[in-house]
């Protein structure tokens, strides 16, 4: 199958040929050495990853703070806030990923921000392809979001669409 060639089978059919197609994408890396950087202390209130401060939210309530900004702002301005969001958040993230592992192969030091998403419980991410050269500046990816919680929290209020509706994820990559 060409790679601009349209495969119109089921969802299942879909993810199986995705899985088969490239098997060039290795599993992700264990994330213990992430997961030992997040520290609770509720003593005083804060939750912290590495050196940064982080927050533990209910999905309910961005739910609210996400239908607030479409509805006062409109989809397009609120999108592309939530948008920016996401990118002020893997930037960060992409930070914390060149500190953890400085010595690792480019996809172990880019597996962290999949990762961090697992283990902020924003989305679980299956890599498919994955192809990358650092000196020319050229990436290409393909990836399953599996159990998006922004996706969850749309399409609680809105329904399914037609367009994307993962933001901040988006924003992120």
């Amino acid at each position: 199958m060409a790679s601009d060639d349209v495969f119109t089978g089921s969802r299942e059919e879909h993810r199986e040929l995705l899985k088969t197609y490239n098997t060039s994408v290795k599993k992700m890396p264990g994330f213990e050495d992430i997961s030992a950087r997040l520290k609770f202390s509720p003593s005083d209130g804060r939750i912290w990853l590495d050196n940064r401060r982080m927050i533990l939210l209910h999905t309910g309530a961005l739910g609210a703070l996400r239908t607030e900004l479409i509805e006062t702002l409109g989809v397009r301005r609120a999108r592309a806030l939530l948008t920016r969001m996401g990118y002020a958040s893997g930037a960060q993230d992409a930070e914390l990923a060149a500190k953890l592992r400085p010595q690792a192969s480019f996809f172990d030091v880019f597996a962290v921000g999949p990762q961090l998403h697992a283990l902020e419980g924003v989305v679980q991410v299956e890599p498919v392809r994955l192809e990358a050269d650092v000196t020319k500046g050229q990436y290409y990816g393909e990836f399953l979001w599996k159990d998006s919680s922004e996706d969850e929290i749309h399409i609680e209020t809105y329904g399914v669409g037609a367009d994307p509706v993962c933001w901040m994820q988006i924003g992120y990559a």
